[in-house]
């Protein structure tokens, strides 16, 4: 398959990850919108886009490790940049923070951004890292918005996390909350719970993984049933799934009552399938709660900075509960339908 259309690099495509289905939900927009030939190359793999199906043409193995986040970048820069001489429509797709402001400065002018990433708000215990995002992070986001506005012109964010960081002037420049590209609908409206936690533990710096352990061990006293997808979590009380894809996180979650996001972001993927599944969703009451497409009776604040008073309040709502009704979507459905056109008025045009 040598001939195609748009090249495309992305750090994680994978069917198992946050950023991998964000990036194959982004690019099957592109794909919905113009029906274009697609190669992708990731740091795991090798896909063909064609007739709305994806093929793998190679396959690694899967690593999350430093040098695939931090160095292979500049590789998939290289290919970008080799691509565009070759007079290829370009993309490049995650890993694509908004700190990184080298990234912007190395691409082409008509590349195609992927969704753009960052967070707020941060439960780290690392001195260096608190300074250097508190200090450092608001000047990178600058330097990138900067050069993002008077290079490419436009630019998709995956939430509005970074929102107030974009000059008013080039908001009608922006599209946000591209998570939602990778909602799906339930149609089963019968909703039967026998799993009373189910949560996504990934060992990351910004996951709140510190609370999140702990609030698990004080919860397994009173033995409820847990679930765990993602990383390993070394309790025998606990049911460790591993890393599983979309279908797999969705025949689980439909089956669970309650799970806690992760600290830093509100509108997380995890979150979206949780919502989707009529599972409460716990969260950090430092993070903005006021989508108007959300059922936001199903999302409740807890205090991340005590743990005990986050527990407490878990446990009352806990024995609250008793129905778990399918969600009323048909606003974050029309939100998605909103934000693909919002993508069609600039992608590839």
């Amino acid at each position: 398959m040598k001939n195609f259309d748009v090249f495309v690099w992305s750090s994680d495509f994978e069917e198992f990850t946050g950023e991998g289905l964000l990036a194959r939900s982004f690019i099957k927009t592109i794909h919905e919108d113009k029906n274009l030939t697609i190669k992708v190359i990731s740091n795991t793999g090798v896909y063909f886009l064609n007739n709305n199906k994806i093929y793998t043409l190679k396959k690694n193995e899967y690593e999350n490790n430093f040098p695939h986040k931090y160095f292979k970048i500049f590789f998939g820069i290289l290919l970008i940049w080799i691509h565009y001489f070759k007079k290829k429509k370009i993309i490049y797709l995650n890993y694509l923070p908004l700190w990184n402001f080298i990234i912007f400065i190395l691409l082409p002018r008509n590349t195609v951004l992927g969704p753009i990433t960052g967070g707020i708000h941060y439960n780290i215990n690392s001195v260096f890292d608190k300074i250097v995002r508190k200090f450092f992070f608001p000047i990178f986001y600058k330097l990138s918005i900067k050069v993002l506005f008077c290079k490419f012109h436009y630019a998709f964010f995956s939430t509005e996390m970074l929102k107030k960081y974009v000059p008013k002037k080039n908001l009608n420049c922006c599209v946000f909350n591209l998570a939602l590209l990778t909602y799906r609908p339930i149609k089963n409206k019968k909703v039967i719970k026998k799993i009373d936690f189910f949560f996504y533990y990934k060992k990351h710096p910004n996951k709140s993984n510190d609370f999140l352990v702990n609030i698990i061990n004080l919860l397994l006293l009173k033995n409820y049933k847990i679930y765990i997808a993602g990383d390993f979590l070394n309790n025998k009380r606990i049911i460790n799934l591993g890393y599983i894809d979309k279908n797999q996180m969705f025949f689980f979650l439909k089956q669970s009552k309650f799970t806690i996001n992760s600290g830093e972001n509100f509108l997380s993927l995890f979150a979206i399938d949780s919502y989707a599944c009529s599972t409460i969703v716990f969260y950090n009451s430092l993070l903005k709660n006021s989508f108007d497409f959300l059922d936001l009776n199903s999302f409740i604040p807890i205090n991340f900075s005590n743990l005990d008073q986050a527990y407490k309040k878990i446990v009352k709502v806990y024995y609250e509960k008793k129905y778990f009704n399918k969600f009323n979507d048909r606003l974050i459905i029309d939100k998605s339908k909103e934000v693909k056109k919002n993508i069609f008025s600039y992608l590839l045009h």
